[in-house]
C-alpha cells in the first residue's frame, strides 16, 4: 500500500514449484518445465518452511493468498499440516486451485478463515469443449458440467465463501455450438448461485516455450508470436509506453482461431458477460446497503 509500504493488502505463501499438466497455452507447463528447468515433476516446500513464512505473513497482511496444489495428488493433509495451531479466524484466504477442490477441502478452509476466495480453474464454459481438450491431452483435467454445479451446490451452504472463475477464451476446437454452451452455463451460474464473485477472462495469447507456440499450425490458428525476436518485439511496446500496462492492458502476441467471424463472436461474449457480471455485482452492493435479499432471476 503506497500509505504504508510494510502493509500489504494480500500476501503470497509460496508452497512448490513445478507443474505435471499439459495445457498447451501455458508457459508454466510440464513441457516448458522440463525444456527451461530440467524439472521433471513439481515439489512442495517443506512445511515448517511454510508455517515460518505465514506466521512472518500474519503480521502485514489480512489475506494470505496460496496459488499451488497437485492435480494428480491431495494437498489436504498438508495444508491442514501447515496451518496446525496457527489462529487464522480473523484472516482471508485466497486460493487458486487447478483442479476443482474436494467438498473435505472446503469444509476445512471455511472454518479456518474468516472469508475464502475460491478460484477455479476452467479453461472453457462449454462442457463439450474442455472435455474435447482434456481427452486430447493438451489441457488438465476439466470438471464436467455436473460436477461444477455440485461444487457451486456445496459453496452455498456456506456464508463465508467466493467463487472466481479463471478462463482462457479462444482455445482451439472452439465453436459457434460452444458460443450457445457458454452461455447457457453462464447464464445458470448467474442465476443460481449467490456466491459467484466473478470471471477472469484471458484471450489466449502466446507465451515463450509454451507448446502451442509450436503447434498453432494443426489447428490452423494465426499466431503473432513463437520466437524471441517476437515476444521481444512485444516487450518492447510495452516499454514504449508513457507507464507500462496493467495486466489488463499489456501489448500480447493473440492467438486467432481460423473464422474469423468466430473470434469476432467471443469478442462479444467476452464484453456481454463483463457487463451482465457488473450489473450483478451492482445490483447485489445495492440491495446489501438496504438490507433487500438478493432475488436471483
Amino acid at each position: 500500500e503506497r500509505k504504508d509500504p510494510y502493509l500489504a493488502p494480500y500476501f503470497y505463501i509460496n508452497t512448490g514449484k513445478g507443474c505435471a499438466m499439459p495445457c498447451l497455452y501455458c508457459a508454466g507447463c510440464r513441457e516448458a518445465q522440463e525444456k527451461i528447468f530440467k524439472r521433471s515433476k513439481p515439489f512442495l516446500r517443506g512445511e515448517e518452511q511454510v508455517r515460518q513464512d505465514i506466521q512472518e505473513a500474519m503480521k502485514y497482511t489480512s489475506t494470505l493468498w496460496f496459488d499451488f496444489d497437485l492435480p494428480q495428488a491431495t494437498t489436504f493433509e498438508y495444508y491442514r499440516r501447515i496451518w496446525e495451531n496457527l489462529d487464522l479466524s480473523e484472516y482471508f484466504g485466497e486460493f487458486y486451485f487447478w483442479k476443482l477442490p474436494t467438498p473435505e477441502f472446503i469444509d476445512f478452509v471455511v472454518k479456518t478463515f474468516k472469508y475464502v476466495y475460491l478460484n477455479i480453474d476452467m479453461c472453457s464454459l462449454s462442457e463439450p469443449h474442455r472435455l474435447k481438450m482434456a481427452n486430447a491431452g493438451i489441457v488438465k483435467p476439466q470438471p464436467t458440467d455436473e460436477e461444477l454445479f455440485a461444487f457451486f451446490d456445496r459453496c452455498e451452504t456456506y456464508g463465508n465463501v467466493e467463487v472466481i472463475i479463471n478462463q482462457i477464451t479462444g482455445l482451439p476446437y472452439f465453436t459457434h455450438e460452444d458460443l450457445r454452451q457458454s452461455e447457457e452455463v453462464f447464464t445458470r451460474l448467474l442465476s443460481r448461485y449467490t456466491t459467484l464473485g466473478k470471471m477472469d477472462w484471458g484471450r489466449l495469447h502466446a507465451q515463450p516455450a509454451a507448446p502451442i507456440t509450436k503447434t498453432y499450425k494443426q489447428y490452423n490458428m494465426q499466431c503473432h508470436a513463437s520466437g524471441y525476436q517476437d515476444f521481444l518485439h512485444y516487450s518492447q511496446l510495452n516499454l514504449q509506453e508513457k507507464l507500462y500496462p496493467t495486466l489488463e492492458n499489456l501489448n500480447y502476441p493473440y492467438i486467432y482461431l481460423p473464422d474469423e467471424n468466430l473470434n469476432s463472436e467471443i469478442s462479444r461474449m467476452y464484453v456481454e458477460f463483463n457487463q451482465k457480471l457488473k450489473n450483478y455485482w451492482e445490483e447485489k452492493e445495492k440491495r446489501k446497503k438496504l438490507f433487500i435479499p438478493i432475488e436471483l432471476t
